[in-house]
């Protein structure tokens, strides 16, 4: 089973989930590593770091594969807002990123 794949084998039609035997078909070429979920978390925890030091102290591992950056009161440290969304999106946009407005989850009043 496919875990993860890079953008240029996305770009070959390969995508996770999909079988080893299906992705060489498409791609023979195809690269085949195995995975090693404990040293993925390691470097997750690496790159929260980064982030809790770059952008945000608020800032949490989500296993297995994402980040919670709360940039709420952080914004002040950039130009503008926008500043600091476009420098989240140039340097981990390939990893895919997401966001929510301020006072999400919050309780309406």
């Amino acid at each position: 089973m496919v875990a993860a794949v890079d953008a240029a084998a996305q770009v070959e039609g390969l995508a996770p989930g999909m079988t080893l035997a299906h992705a060489q078909m498409l791609v023979p070429a195809f690269l085949a590593l195995d995975a090693d979920p404990p040293a993925d978390l390691v470097e997750l925890g690496r790159l929260a770091l980064w982030c809790q030091q770059r952008y945000a102290p608020l800032t949490s591992v989500d296993p297995p594969n994402g980040l919670w950056l709360d940039v709420t009161g952080c914004t002040h440290f950039w130009p503008e807002e926008m500043a600091l969304l476009t420098d989240i999106r140039d340097r981990l946009g390939r990893f895919g990123i997401a966001g929510a407005p301020q006072g999400f989850g919050a309780e309406q009043r």
